[in-house]
């Protein structure tokens, strides 16, 4: 059974690279949700603030700390979940200059030598495995910094929250 040449493996590579980019989209898609439920929440603390409805000095004293460390954890959680948008990416796994399996690998080239690398790669069948170690480290940065800011977001959000209650109580 040979690599380059085995029809089944080039069908799993194929299917592999579909599964993960539409991974790649529903991570991004998740974390659009997320970063727009933050911008509401943010948004309704700096309005109450700008409009002088809300201080944070009105909280109780004795749970100003929290509250501190509350808006220490969101904007952490909020970080990370930025951090997914701009994944660190490499173009080329492969140590073959002439392998292509992004436009970058040959923007800028000449046309005869773009051919030459298209047709070392198609000969190869080397751009979808490529491809596929690239999106799929990718799409880990992207769930790995997913969760963080979920979890620290919502650290802060429930000690937030639990800070308002029981300041409701002490006034």
């Amino acid at each position: 059974m040979s690599w380059k040449n085995n029809e089944e493996v080039s069908k799993l590579e194929e299917n592999l690279l579909k599964q993960v980019r539409e991974e790649l989209a529903r991570v991004d898609t998740k974390t659009s949700i997320l970063i727009a439920g933050f911008s509401v929440f943010f948004s309704a603390l700096l309005t109450g603030y700008i409009n002088g409805k809300w201080n944070p000095s009105d909280v109780n004293s004795f749970l100003q700390p929290f509250l501190y460390i509350s808006f220490v954890f969101i904007l952490i959680g909020a970080i990370f979940l930025a951090k997914t948008f701009f994944p660190k990416t490499l173009h080329n796994v492969s140590e073959d200059p002439n392998l292509v399996s992004y436009y970058g690998n040959i923007a800028g080239l000449e046309e005869e030598h773009m051919r030459k690398k298209l047709q070392w790669t198609a000969n190869n069948n080397a751009a979808n495995i490529n491809q596929l170690l690239v999106v799929s480290s990718i799409v880990k940065f992207k769930y790995k910094n997913l969760k963080l800011g979920i979890m620290f977001l919502a650290i802060g959000m429930c000690l937030f929250a639990c800070i308002f209650i029981v300041n409701s109580f002490l006034h």
